[in-house]
Parts: C-alpha cells; structure tokens; sequence
C-alpha cells in the first residue's frame, strides 16, 4: 500500500489490495520518514554527515531494525566498515529467507551513500 506503509490509515488496518489516495500515500510516507529520523536521531550516539543519517533512516525505514542490530553499537563506536559489512548490508531476505535481488542492490545503495562525501 502507498510506499511500503504498514499498520493503519486514518484507523483502518492495512490489507492486501486496500487502495488510497496519491495524497494519502505521500502523507504516510512522510510520516513514516520522520518516525525512522527521529529513531535513528535517538539511537545514535556519533556525528553523522548527511548522508550517513540518510543511510541510516533509508535503512529503519525499510527494515525497522536499527535498533535491534548489532550494527548500531558498531556505529555508535564509530566502526562503520564493520557495521555495513558485517550486519546492516545482511538484511537482504524476506520472510522466507529467501534473498532479494531489490534489497540486495537497496542495501548496498545506501551503503554507498553511507560512505559518501
């Protein structure tokens, strides 16, 4: 539904085949970016440039993990190699375990825009 919202809109439960609004998609998405800014704001302890937060919020924004990876201690211990090769860029998978070619090239799109001036 809209870009990948989950949960609910205006109340109602999100369903396979629910359809909104152009209006009503880019309203949740906006409110779905600010929710994973202010985790990733919260969560982590080091100056990021503006692109590392951009990385990180694409990241909590499409996996909700952030918090629960040990990719975030690595960051916050400024060792951001580690934490992109190690843990963040595992998170390729669906459900099943299956890996997804889209999330493989997502991840390493944002590592790229992690590690870029």
């Amino acid at each position: 539904m809209g870009y990948g919202h989950t949960g609910e809109v205006n109340g109602v439960p999100v369903e396979p085949g629910m359809t909104i609004t152009q209006a009503t998609a880019d309203d949740e998405l906006a409110k779905d970016v600010q929710t994973a800014e202010q985790l990733v704001a919260n969560l982590v302890e080091v100056v990021l440039t503006p692109n590392q937060f951009a990385a990180l919020v694409s990241f909590e924004y499409n996996t909700g993990a952030l918090a629960s990876t040990p990719g975030l201690m690595l960051i916050n211990g400024r060792q951001f190699e580690t934490a992109w090769d190690q843990h963040l860029c595992l998170y390729v998978q669906d459900a099943n375990g299956t890996v997804l070619p889209g999330l493989v090239r997502r991840r390493a799109a944002e590592k790229a825009l992690f590690f870029s001036p």
